[in-house]
């Protein structure tokens, strides 16, 4: 079962399309550390849209251990692009717990830095398959809880 969780309703055809191809659910909202809403300040660039967590928005937000629950309780991978708001993400720490692998694409924008990021991953319990420092201001990590010599863990 694939659960894929969009904050911008700009993208829900694109989203509509793709679910239908592969099969999976698809919600309009945000995930952060808890429930609640979203102001979205979309940018020309997608990729660059940025979220802040406000009770007026009109986006609205789950939290992370609700997203889980939704999916049965548990998470084979977490594929995780949140821009600077996956930083949120990071401090439940108990919800972590219930994800066996992550692929995660990480933003610098708030002064973090690579290191750190490698540090709160592992804090988590994952083992770094790799991680890809691609400027200074993102990067992206794989990693899991167990040994896979045919995934994301070289141990």
């Amino acid at each position: 079962m694939i659960h894929a969780y969009e904050a911008n309703p700009h993208l829900e055809n694109y989203l509509k399309h793709q679910s239908q191809i592969a099969n999976f659910t698809y919600f309009l909202e945000a995930v952060g550390d808890r429930d609640g809403k979203v102001v979205l300040d979309i940018r020309e660039v997608s990729g660059k849209t940025r979220s802040t967590v406000s009770e007026s928005g009109e986006i609205p937000m789950v939290s992370f251990r609700r997203a889980i629950e939704r999916i049965d309780g548990s998470v084979d991978l977490a594929k995780v692009d949140c821009e600077a708001a996956g930083w949120l993400l990071f401090e439940e720490r108990d919800t972590w717990q219930l994800v066996e692998n992550l692929s995660l694409e990480y933003h610098l924008w708030s002064g973090h830095t690579h290191a750190e990021t490698r540090q709160i991953i592992e804090n988590l319990g994952f083992r770094i398959g790799k991680q890809i420092p691609i400027d200074q201001w993102y990067g992206s990590i794989l990693a899991s809880r167990t040994c896979n010599p045919q995934g994301y863990s070289r141990c």
